[in-house]
């Protein structure tokens, strides 16, 4: 194992396609479900509710981070909180899939509490990440035998 660190970021092209068709389906179901009841669509509170949220996905997309270290592994959770856990901290690892996007969940104690958290493993380099994962927290750990585990389907 190395101390060198190593950061990686979400591959924000699939992750802001994913999220534009996702709103732009929420705008079309939000269109019809208005239609239907006879009234007529507001188009400033369609852009509100269904194109608003979607800025959320941009900054995610742009200020999302995953570091891996020989001390344990860094992320930012979708509340936008950093979140740090030592290798021995982890319990669980569970790969998963939601709305189109793979993601890891994560069991970890902290603090004398059992938390549950979320890595979307839409990133850039998602073989570097498996090779830091192994290189760092060892091959048999959750996490890494999460992410080199066969796709979700």
């Amino acid at each position: 194992m190395t101390d060198t660190a190593t950061v990686f970021r979400l591959s924000v092209v699939r992750l802001w396609l994913l999220a534009a068709v996702a709103h732009l389906l929420l705008a079309v179901l939000m269109v019809l479900a208005v239609g239907l009841s006879g009234r007529e669509v507001n188009p400033v509170a369609l852009a509100c509710v269904a194109v608003g949220p979607a800025f959320y996905w941009v900054v995610y997309g742009v200020t999302f981070r995953v570091t891996v270290s020989s001390a344990g592994l860094e992320w930012m959770g979708l509340d936008g909180q950093r979140t740090f856990a030592q290798w021995d901290q982890f319990r669980a690892a569970t790969p998963a899939r939601w709305l189109g996007l793979s993601q890891v969940g994560l069991d970890f104690e902290h603090a004398g509490r059992l938390w549950r958290s979320w890595i979307p493993l839409t990133l850039s380099d998602p073989g570097g990440f498996a090779d830091a994962l192994r290189e760092h927290a060892g091959p048999d750990h959750p996490l890494t035998r999460a992410v080199e585990g066969p796709p979700v389907s």
